[in-house]
């Protein structure tokens, strides 16, 4: 009896480490999908479109032509140089997702990198606005504007009120969770088929109430942004889309709870096809909703 006892105890905590192995892989490679994504969106190759209808004698060829994304990045995305960060910031000024020509040339006074040239000297010297070590010859024909801490974009890392209660309501934060809840607990019903064990399907379970919690989360810090950052405009096209999508994956993860604890005698059971398939499609939506979430955010 007491071998049976040490035997059992042996496999739970076998079992434990296991689970809590899955758990911590789960979310590294949830992270490093998102922190790739991020650097991959980070570009935007039609705002070099975009720079060039507004300035179309630039020449072909050129330092600027040349440049590509270092027009507005810092070796690359997805790091902003100071002209990335004045277009950021005339953009956020009017909450648009797409660049004009009327925003370039709205901070064309503005010397964005600091080396006395306003940014429209630089453009038609063809040199970097963004960069202080490419510039004109001789002195400024213009007395530039040295940029605002509103035109660098940038925000002080220990202003927590400016954290707190930034305008996207720490809604592109939040989401996250439902998202990475969600995938691991459809991951461990998933391996629970093929390696039967009370842990995994335990695990799946609370994953998935946690999901369907923070969701509802999500979509409030979702509305309190549309509200801060937008003004509470109309409600249409693909914010319109985002609500909605966003509303039903709620729903849909709160039916696959309530599903779990109507069909299984214990949180440890294993569940049956049809959750998984239910399941399987919330991820689709969930997927689906955060590919608009993109769009609008301007990452995609």
């Amino acid at each position: 009896m007491n071998g049976n006892g040490e035997v059992s105890r042996r496999s739970g905590a076998l079992g434990l480490m296991t689970l809590i192995g899955l758990q911590a892989y789960t979310f590294a490679s949830i992270v490093l999908l998102l922190t790739i994504t991020a650097t991959v969106a980070g570009a935007r190759p039609e705002f070099q479109t975009a720079f060039k209808a507004a300035y179309p004698l630039l020449k072909t060829g050129g330092v600027i032509d040349s440049a590509s994304c270092n027009l507005c990045h810092k070796n690359g995305p997805p790091k902003l140089n100071p002209y990335g960060s004045t277009i950021k910031s005339a953009m956020d000024r009017v909450s648009a997702q797409n660049l004009t020509a009327s925003m370039l040339h709205s901070i064309e006074s503005v010397d964005s990198d600091g080396d006395g040239f306003s940014n429209l000297e630089e453009i038609n010297a063809d040199t970097l606005p963004g960069d202080p070590t490419s510039h004109p010859a001789g002195k400024p024909l213009s007395s530039a504007k040295a940029p605002s801490p509103a035109d660098s974009g940038e925000v002080s890392p220990f202003d927590i009120k400016a954290i707190v209660f930034a305008k996207h309501a720490q809604h592109p934060v939040i989401i996250h969770l439902p998202i990475g809840l969600f995938i691991a607990s459809l991951l461990f019903d998933l391996i629970s088929r093929s390696k039967k064990g009370p842990g995994l399907n335990t695990a799946a379970y609370y994953n998935l109430m946690l999901a369907a919690i923070t969701g509802v989360i999500s979509v409030i810090t979702g509305i309190v942004a549309w509200q801060w950052k937008l003004g509470g405009g109309g409600l249409q096209g693909n914010l319109l889309l985002h609500l909605i999508l966003g509303i039903v994956t709620c729903l849909l993860m709160f039916g696959l709870w309530a599903m779990r604890r109507r069909c299984t005698a214990s949180i440890a059971d294993q569940v049956s096809t049809a959750y998984l398939v239910l399941a399987i499609i919330t991820g689709l939506v969930i997927a689906l909703t955060g590919h608009v979430g993109g769009i609008l955010s301007g990452v995609v």
